[in-house]
Formats: structure tokens, C-alpha cells, sequence
């Protein structure tokens, strides 16, 4: 086939409407994230439509996009995410996934699969999202089913392993801003406290300081509608817990 004669059939399908198009239903802010009073970052879930009107088959699929604005919303700019979406590929939890920006140009995005057991995964930038680095995206010693995630300082962070491994609480730090991370476990002395995966079981509370609490909530068996809760904490950056 000659090119003339190629581009002829090109122009006769997008003349009988055989053309793909993607059309924007729907916008959903996920979560925002306020650097300054006018710069943020926005995390948005699009629902897009393919298929055009003359189309016998129109699909429906959801992403993710990541926009900034410096100006309080009245514009923004859209970073680069099709290396991140490209190493997920179908597997990410839209309602998991969120973001954490230290400044303007550090930051990361966190979350976990929707299959293979929830793997975590997590990616960071360094130029405001024109690049990502992959820090994992895939199995890791522990899995989670919800993580918290936490920057204290440019350098030092925490990402919380929730999983129902009794008697030990698992988590992940890190001390170089985020490009490599240690796991770490902490035994629970009491056997009657499990780590649930439910959110509402567990809560969580940072500071800056280095300060990290985190209480377990769990039904008690042996009474209706009655809470058993352990609390245990960390001044060092999740570097040792102890028990309150």
C-alpha cells in the first residue's frame, strides 16, 4: 500500500466516525496538598470515555493525574506520569494511591495494588513530577493492605506496614529522603492485640520532632461492641517503639 493511498482510507474512516476518541466525563480530586497559600499539588481521578458518537462500542476507564498550580488554582500544569502508570499498569487502587511533597520539587506518590496481595509501591520525584523514580513496585518482604506514609523532614520518613502478622508490627523507614528504606519490626508483648488491616482500626499521629504514635483498636470477643486498644510509640523517627 502507497502512502497516498493510506492516508485516503485515514481520512474515510475519520470521515464515517471509526476514529477513536477520548472524551473527559468526569474529574474527582483525590487529595490536595497545600505548599504555600497559593501553590498545591492535585490529585485527580479522571473518568474517561472512548468511542465516539458513531462508535457500536464505547468503554469507560479511570486514571490518575497529578497538576500543580502556583497561582491558587486559577491555572496548572500537569506532571509527567506515564512512567508510573506504565510500571502499575492495571493494577493500582485508585482510592489507595496518594501523594506527599516535602517542597516544590521533592516528592512521592504511595499506594498499593489491587491484586497480588496488595504489594505496596512507591515512586519519587525530585523535579516536581517531570520524572519518577521506582523505590519499589512489587513484592517486599511484608505486604500491606493499608499503609501510612509520613515525611518528618527532607530526610527521614516512615511508611507503616499494616498486615496481620501477630505479634509484630512491620514498617519501613527511611533516612536519605526517601531513595532506599530499611524494614523494621517491633514485637507486640501482648499476645491478645492483633494488627488488623481494617483503617478503622488503626490510628495514627506524626510530628515533625520525630514523634510517631499509633494506637491498635480490637474487637474484644468476650464483649459486644467493646474496644481493646494497645498504644505504642517513637521519638526517634521510628528508629525503636516502645509500649504505653
Amino acid at each position: 500500500m502507497n502512502k497516498k493511498i493510506a492516508v485516503l482510507l485515514t481520512l474515510m474512516l475519520l470521515n464515517n466516525g471509526y476514529a477513536q476518541e477520548t472524551q473527559k466525563l468526569s474529574e474527582k480530586i483525590i487529595q490536595t496538598q497545600l505548599l504555600t497559600e497559593k501553590e498545591s499539588f492535585y490529585l485527580v481521578e479522571n473518568q474517561l470515555q472512548n468511542g465516539n458518537d458513531s462508535s457500536a462500542v464505547k468503554t469507560v476507564e479511570h486514571n490518575i493525574e497529578l497538576k500543580y498550580t502556583a497561582d491558587g488554582g486559577k491555572s496548572f500544569t500537569y506532571c509527567q506520569l506515564d512512567s508510573v502508570k506504565k510500571t502499575l499498569a492495571t493494577g493500582y487502587n485508585i482510592s489507595a494511591i496518594s501523594i506527599s511533597f516535602i517542597d516544590r520539587s521533592v516528592g512521592f506518590i504511595y499506594g498499593y495494588a489491587s491484586a497480588y496481595a496488595y504489594y505496596p509501591f512507591l515512586f519519587r520525584t525530585e523535579d516536581g513530577g517531570k520524572t519518577w523514580q521506582t523505590i519499589f513496585a512489587n513484592t517486599i518482604d511484608c505486604p500491606l493492605r493499608r499503609g501510612d506514609f509520613y515525611m518528618f523532614n527532607e530526610k527521614k520518613g516512615i511508611l507503616i506496614l499494616n498486615w496481620n502478622s501477630q505479634p509484630n508490627f512491620n514498617y519501613m523507614i527511611t533516612e536519605d529522603g526517601g531513595k532506599s528504606w530499611q524494614q523494621k519490626s517491633y514485637t507486640i508483648s501482648r499476645d491478645d492485640i492483633r494488627i488488623l488491616n481494617e483503617d478503622s482500626m488503626l490510628k495514627t499521629h506524626y510530628s515533625p520532632s520525630g514523634l510517631v504514635m499509633i494506637r491498635f483498636n480490637n474487637h474484644d470477643p468476650k464483649a459486644t461492641n467493646k474496644l481493646k486498644s494497645l498504644i505504642i510509640q517513637s521519638t526517634d523517627f521510628g528508629q525503636t517503639f516502645v509500649e504505653l
